[in-house]
């Protein structure tokens, strides 16, 4: 004979439920409204521009990521 558990009915507070959803992220309306967020997408560069960077960046002082670095190069480009 196999024994089973009793379901137990739990009460929760529809306010507290309300806050939930309502703490959420942006809708899909919101977050397109706004242009002045950052624009992501992916680049491909080939190996050998990655170890090229990758030296450039042992050259500075400091820790700085790949996408910084590519940040500050197209910067220092669009400034020519």
């Amino acid at each position: 004979m196999s024994v089973k558990k009793k379901h137990i009915a739990i009460q929760v507070d529809s306010k507290l439920i309300d806050e939930i959803i309502n703490s959420g992220a942006k809708t899909v309306s919101e977050s397109t409204d706004n242009q002045d967020d950052d624009v992501r997408f992916t680049l491909r560069i080939p190996n050998f521009l990655i170890d090229g960077i990758d030296e450039k960046r042992k050259t500075k002082f400091g820790k700085i990521s790949r996408n910084q670095w590519i940040l500050q190069a197209i910067s220092e480009k669009l400034e020519e």
